[in-house]
């Protein structure tokens, strides 16, 4: 998603300079095509249930206090607010995203709060992010490539999580307003009136701003922004830079105004953006190595698809080896053609990847929603990089090649798009592809569990505790299947693993060995564990109204 000199052989399309194309009608004829291409590619998600988080929009019944609390709250008391109770408890990362609550708050209380509205509300956003996409690839590309790009924008397999899954709208959220401002950006490079030039710079500022109260994954646009205006061949380094100035500049501007309402809304929070983040920065170029190679081989796309960490020197081998490229092109004009479009295209995925470097490093996830506008800036170096060698005498194989792989693409599409229809759809995708995940067959269990089919949710839970013998989740769920199949013995020595694992904080695993305690006979630890349950969350209203008839005493109970 980067300009630079467009390299073709069709004159026709070449006497049309691409930093200072207009998106006519002629330019953007293929928008239609694309745009319906996607509806008929996504429109069966309309009927899908929610999935995963999608959850937590509905159940915990946060979403019906007043508008003013709701866009004030970080992230964590609107999802999980029992959890922010537990005595003891650090959210290890936390944000503040106003402008995704009010898009649930459009879902839920305007629209019905229905699957289908969520899904397309989603499938909406997405198209409009294709649009701007579009619109913006044409002032950067000739048209033909700008539809492509476009294309694999829309439909690439990685954008099935952002797109399927609604807890993921924050990211399309945030990649509207991303888009926008740099669209806005472009604009006040072009504009050859001071007044406009203004206008074009506070909209960039706006723009950006809403982008980070979506979500703080592009924080990087302004670099981004001074990255476009260096690249234009028309003017020089120096004059490049004054016309970028003023738009970064109000973008920044933006960004203190984001800073400034995060810290008002999350107060001694505002700094929990992940943790250890040295070690993001150190894992950021082999993350972005990562991305790309799902880019170009989606085949092992899940929920739970882990971050290489043997990548990590060699993703600093390809940031030395760009900056060598760099310093040649300053050295030699006559390279930037042949250079410029992929080591720049590499640039913005590795500046729109930053931020997702935190939360990777956080979760331990390479979660594809992390990649959705970074897909924009792969698809760009792609096409340029065909562009560079179409003319040789490989023409044709490579022609043939990126068919096939088109057609790959499509068959990954269908498959990852169904594995977003339900929870169990979705978690047997997850364990199938990342058969080493502790938590995707720990999922399966819980999902058997719900159902009652209690002798197979023990076989997935005891899979999960030999991938992972630390898995308290795990732990803890295997105990109460076992408590439920009268291994009480057992069950209290897989609770008390689970407790051990987390000590003062994993009041549920308490709850339940109140419960062992009870078959047992022991009425005393019984009431001991309620009361260590509810000491460490008084908000934790199962323990205290289910188990007050254990204790001669309910009203020693700690206080909600």
């Amino acid at each position: 998603m980067s300009g630079g000199v467009p390299v073709t052989n069709d004159a026709s399309s070449a006497a049309v300079p691409a930093a200072t194309a207009q998106a006519s009608w002629r330019e953007a004829r293929w928008l239609p095509l694309i745009v319906l291409a996607y509806v008929v590619a996504y429109v069966r998600a309309i009927g899908f249930a929610l999935v995963w988080d999608d959850q937590l929009l509905t159940q915990h019944g946060t979403f019906n206090a007043s508008l003013g609390r709701l866009l004030l709250s970080p992230q964590q008391a609107l999802l999980d607010e029992t959890a922010l109770h537990t005595r003891g408890a650090s959210v290890t990362q936390d944000s503040y995203r106003p402008l995704e609550t009010f898009s649930h708050v459009v879902d839920l209380r305007w629209l019905g709060g229905t699957p289908a509205a969520m899904h397309a509300h989603n499938l909406l956003l997405g198209a409009l992010a294709i649009w701007l996409a579009h619109t913006v690839l044409l002032r950067l590309m000739l048209r033909r490539e700008a539809a492509l790009c476009t294309a694999l924008f829309a439909l690439h397999p990685l954008q099935v999580e952002a797109v399927a899954y609604v807890s993921a709208r924050g990211d399309l959220l945030a990649a509207i307003g991303a888009l926008l401002s740099v669209l806005c950006a472009l604009c006040a490079f072009d504009a050859s009136r001071a007044s406009a030039r203004f206008g074009w710079c506070v909209a960039a500022s706006l723009s950006f701003a809403a982008s980070l109260f979506a979500k703080e994954a592009y924080a990087g646009v302004p670099a981004l922004v001074l990255g476009l205006a260096l690249a234009r061949p028309e003017r020089g380094f120096r004059d490049s830079l004054r016309a970028a100035a003023p738009v970064v500049l109000a973008q920044v501007v933006g960004f203190g105004a984001y800073l400034g309402l995060r810290t008002l809304a999350m107060g001694a929070t505002v700094a929990n953006v992940g943790r250890a983040p040295w070690q993001a920065v150190l894992a950021w170029p082999a993350i972005t190595l990562q991305y790309a190679r799902t880019f170009l081989l989606p085949l092992d796309l899940s929920i739970d698809r882990a971050p290489d960490t043997a990548l990590v020197l060699v993703g600093w081998v390809v940031i030395v080896a760009a900056g060598v490229g760099l310093y040649l092109l300053w050295r030699r004009p006559e390279l930037r053609p042949r250079l410029a479009p992929g080591l720049l295209g590499l640039g913005c995925a590795l500046i729109l990847l930053g931020p997702a470097a935190v939360a990777v490093n956080t979760t331990e996830v390479l979660a594809d929603r992390y990649a959705y506008l970074a897909v924009l800036a792969f698809a760009y170096c792609l096409l340029q990089l065909y562009a560079a060698v179409r003319a040789a005498p490989a023409r044709r194989p490579l022609a043939l090649l990126g068919i096939g792989w088109v057609l790959m693409l499509a068959f990954v599409h269908v498959g990852q798009l169904e594995s977003f229809r339900d929870n169990w759809a979705l978690y047997a995708h997850d364990a199938a592809f990342a058969p080493t995940s502790s938590m995707a067959q720990y999922r399966l269990g819980y999902l058997l569990a719900r159902r009652g089919d209690m002798p197979r949710a023990r076989t997935y839970f005891e899979r999960a505790l030999q991938l992972d013998p630390v898995n308290a989740k795990a732990h803890n769920n295997l105990g109460t299947v076992l408590l439920e199949q009268g291994e009480l013995s057992r069950s209290q020595a897989e609770l008390e693993a689970a407790i051990a694992l987390t000590p003062g904080l994993n009041y549920r695993a308490w709850y339940n060995l109140a419960e062992v305690r009870r078959r047992q006979g022991d009425a005393r630890g019984a009431c001991a564990a309620v009361h260590e349950s509810l000491a460490i969350n008084p908000a934790y209203d199962k323990a205290r109204s289910e188990l007050r008839a254990l204790c001669d005493d309910p009203a020693a109970l700690p206080s909600p």
